[in-house]
């Protein structure tokens, strides 16, 4: 018998509009998806375990606050997985997100 849960089957745009509306395994089903691609990443760049470690849940936390302002969430993927080269822990590229609103 296998043990292990099953990915989730809903599609990343699935899961973004869940998880901004508080689904909390919907976020968390992001992270399985997208963290071992992002720590791979994160290391390629730091080249320290630790480190990459650190940057993926920096990244992650910098997603969680800013999930809401992805402009397209068809493409979360290219966000989760990788960032200019000289932030790593800065999160979902830039391009991905909408610039913070002035009041």
């Amino acid at each position: 018998m296998d043990v292990r849960p099953r990915p989730d089957a809903r599609d990343d745009a699935e899961l973004v509009r869940a998880a901004t509306a508080g689904d909390r395994g919907a976020f968390a089903a992001i992270y399985d998806r997208y963290a071992d691609r992002r720590h791979d990443f994160c290391w390629s760049v730091l080249r320290d375990r630790d480190e990459a470690a650190d940057a993926t849940q920096d990244a992650f936390l910098v997603a969680a606050e800013r999930l809401g302002q992805l402009r397209d969430p068809e493409r979360l993927r290219p966000g989760c997985t990788r960032s200019p080269a000289a932030r790593p822990s800065a999160g979902p590229g830039p391009d991905r997100v909408s610039p913070p609103r002035r009041t």
